[in-house]
């Protein structure tokens, strides 16, 4: 967020997320991400399934394509709506020794609410830098990301997510757990809004 703009607190969310590798052979890979979210102080609850494909065009660029659904229920009137969206991705990637890892998200989304309505128009962009410490053992390392949206109807920068800290951790061959702490800062009424985000990534690959 810009140094010059005053953040307001706005409350705790928990948010849980899974991915499961369902499909990988040669350089495609298939996968369903789900996502729970809880914002406390707003009282609203959403959830997301999204099945995605990936392609990996060379061994430090994927390209992605994707399409989710979000049931966005607002507890306060305890309405609810849909929203679809599609996506596509670019995703370069690359390593630095034996331990660090980059990771570079581009995504681009076109939005609906209730299926109706002009699409949205919405770029993402994260940049992850990770420390892997082994390939065995429990735990697996840690990393920092930070993820900016730009939309295209409002011309503007209207959120930001900064992960300072994740843990990985190592279940099982097919299984790691990542555990974080988010700072979640939004752009509404001519401010930004922080909220404190606590949450849980699971990938499983089948």
């Amino acid at each position: 967020m810009p140094a010059t703009v005053r953040a307001v607190d706005a409350g705790n969310e928990m948010w849980n997320w899974v991915n499961l590798d369902l499909v990988t052979t040669g350089q495609w890979r298939f996968h369903l991400y789900l996502d729970q979210r809880l914002a406390q102080h707003r009282g609203s609850y959403i959830q997301l399934a999204s099945p995605r494909l990936k392609y990996r065009v060379h061994p430090n660029l994927d390209l992605g394509l994707g399409l989710s659904l979000l049931h966005i229920e607002r507890g306060d009137s305890n309405d609810f709506f849909p929203q679809p969206r599609s996506e596509v991705e670019i995703n370069p990637r690359w390593s630095w020794g034996d331990h660090w890892r980059f990771h570079m998200r581009n995504r681009w989304e076109m939005r609906w609410n209730d299926w109706e309505g002009k699409a949205r128009h919405r770029s993402r962009h994260r940049l992850q830098v990770a420390y892997d410490l082994s390939e065995t053992g429990f735990f697996k390392g840690f990393y920092t990301n930070n993820e900016w949206f730009i939309e295209y109807d409002r011309d503007s920068w209207t959120e930001n997510r900064w992960i300072p800290l994740g843990l990985s951790f190592r279940l099982s061959e097919a299984m790691t757990l990542h555990l974080f702490y988010m700072q979640r800062g939004f752009h509404t009424s001519g401010r930004w809004t922080q909220d404190h985000v606590a949450g849980s990534f699971l990938n499983w690959a089948f």
